[in-house]
């Protein structure tokens, strides 16, 4: 009777929901360190999700539940907000005199230059152009 005993709990604790979850946290943990592995490897070039879902080896919907984990917002918003950082970047290390305020955003997959404009403000407290004025 004991050993039984000891067998059932054995198999109760070898198939536990604890397992179960602890290979759903090692598989996000994968997942989020080949997502970072492509970022680092396409470091200055725009991303886009049905290209980095294809990278990272996940669908969309894993890779969305992976950064809402780990991130706190969606791969979209992640990519976006990313893009608008290389923008700034750019725009920064720009020569002012040489370069136009909507070649960079192009450069970054914005196309919509009006729309870029006021996100970057309301993301960085200044115009585009305001920031590519002050580079050096």
């Amino acid at each position: 009777m004991d050993q039984a005993l000891v067998e059932v709990m054995v198999f109760c604790l070898a198939d536990s929901p604890s397992n179960d979850l602890r290979n759903v946290q090692c598989h996000r943990a994968r997942v989020m360190r080949r997502l970072e592995e492509v970022i680092m490897a396409k470091n200055e070039e725009p991303l886009y999700m049905a290209e980095l879902s294809a990278q990272v080896g996940a669908s969309y919907w894993i890779l969305r539940d992976c950064c809402l984990e780990y991130l706190g917002m969606s791969p979209k918003r992640y990519l976006w907000l990313r893009r608008m950082h290389l923008a700034r970047w750019a725009l920064r290390s720009a020569d002012g005199e040489r370069t136009t305020v909507t070649e960079i955003p192009s450069d970054y997959g914005f196309w919509e230059f009006g729309r870029f404009s006021v996100a970057y403000r309301s993301l960085f407290g200044e115009s585009p152009s305001a920031t590519l004025r002050r580079s050096v």
